[in-house]
């Protein structure tokens, strides 16, 4: 199995250009290399790119993703893999998202592909999952079935990410919720449950410098969890808890972001 691996390049290209772009092209897995780029001020590789532009370098596509970066920030990613499987430039299985702040060490893509293949879960990341309890995103980390797979890498049938993308589009679902974008596509890539099906590794990376992680930022959490107390209460996917939606019941969506 060849396997195409898309990174969004942000703030960190230094990270990418340097150390995990060359990882990846030592890993004779990796079919072609996406870099979805979101600051025209951190493009690298090419001399310009406009928004929506695609240009190929050897094995690697650079792509403009700026009014995306804008508007979805990391569920961008989704909708990108929706667009190139559409125009026919993604015809591979399955896809490997990471992030741009670790790369992995020799050998470790390949436990991700075995798990896929032994289908030990519908999605398949190589760092630890998490649980939902009682209608609550919890940091309790999760080897193995999880409700959660985190962002940080999720392998996953391009397919059944495509049809998950075009269900969220169809439904409507709030930019807000959209920008937990783990969160997100766990949920609908499971039949719009959280149901224990998916799989988490715990493989040996490589850090980079993290500067701006999101899961640092003031409020993550509660961010996390009107994430998915929306997605519960609106498809009645309700985990049992002593006081379900707390967090929705005094305010309305236009000042979610204040909390």
């Amino acid at each position: 199995m060849k396997i195409p691996v898309l990174i969004l390049n942000y703030k960190r290209a230094h990270n990418i250009q340097h150390y995990i772009i060359p990882s990846l092209l030592q890993n004779t897995l990796v079919s072609k290399i996406i870099i979805a780029h979101g600051l025209k001020d951190t493009v690298f590789g090419i001399d310009s790119l406009e928004d929506g532009e695609i240009k190929q370098v050897d094995n690697i596509l650079h792509i403009g993703n700026f009014s995306e970066n804008a508007n979805y920030r990391c569920f961008r990613r989704w909708n990108l893999i929706q667009t190139l499987k559409k125009s026919g430039m993604l015809t591979e299985e399955c896809i490997l998202v990471q992030d741009d702040d670790y790369f992995f060490r020799e050998g470790e893509i390949e436990k991700i592909v075995c798990a896929y293949k032994e289908k030990k879960g519908t999605l398949i990341s190589g760092h630890v999952g998490r649980r939902i309890v009682n209608n609550t995103y919890t940091y309790f980390q999760k080897i193995e079935s999880c409700d959660v797979v985190i962002g940080r890498s999720i392998f996953g049938n391009i397919q059944k990410i495509c049809d998950a993308v075009e269900d969220i589009h169809r439904l409507n679902i709030h930019p807000n919720i959209l920008f937990e974008d783990d969160i997100i596509i766990s949920f609908f890539t499971s039949n719009k449950k959280f149901n224990n099906t998916h799989y988490s590794l715990r493989l040996s990376i490589q850090e980079l410098p993290s500067n701006d992680a999101v899961c640092m930022q003031t409020g993550h959490l509660a961010r996390r969890n009107r994430t998915v107390q929306y997605l519960s209460k609106r498809f009645h996917n309700i985990i049992h808890s002593l006081k379900p939606f707390t967090l929705f019941k005094h305010h309305s969506w236009n000042n979610m972001h204040r909390l």
